[in-house]
């Protein structure tokens, strides 16, 4: 089994209507997709939002990503967020979400797969 947590931070409130908007459907997606076992997100402060996913397989979570409403939002990540850090590992079980929070703290890879979001100019 596959967790991914990833953790974004909204460039401000403004915002926030619009990727309500985009993590309810891809929310959606996730709990309806081949392979999830379980799917929640959590807001934090109104600006930091934590999604915390389980898979049977990483190509079950890969296909995921890579499809529908959650490939729409990260289409437009760089225009609500200022920063997004992502993380997956095996695991036997499901995790608390309070474990799965110390794992994404803990692992010396979320630096490596960190993505820090720049303002476009047109």
């Amino acid at each position: 089994m596959i967790v991914a947590v990833n953790r974004l931070t909204l460039k401000s409130l403004w915002v926030l209507p619009r990727f309500l908007r985009l993590s309810g459907k891809a929310l959606k997606q996730a709990k309806n997709a081949n392979g999830n076992m379980s799917a929640i997100v959590r807001n934090q402060d109104f600006k930091y939002f934590w999604s915390f996913t389980t898979w049977q397989t990483e190509e079950d979570m890969k296909a995921y990503f890579r499809s529908g409403a959650h490939l729409k939002a990260i289409k437009r990540t760089s225009e609500l967020a200022s920063g997004l850090l992502s993380t997956h590992r095996e695991a036997n079980s499901i995790p608390s979400l309070s474990k799965a929070h110390v794992w994404f703290k803990e692992d010396p890879d979320s630096d490596k797969s960190a993505m820090f979001l720049k303002n476009k100019k047109n």
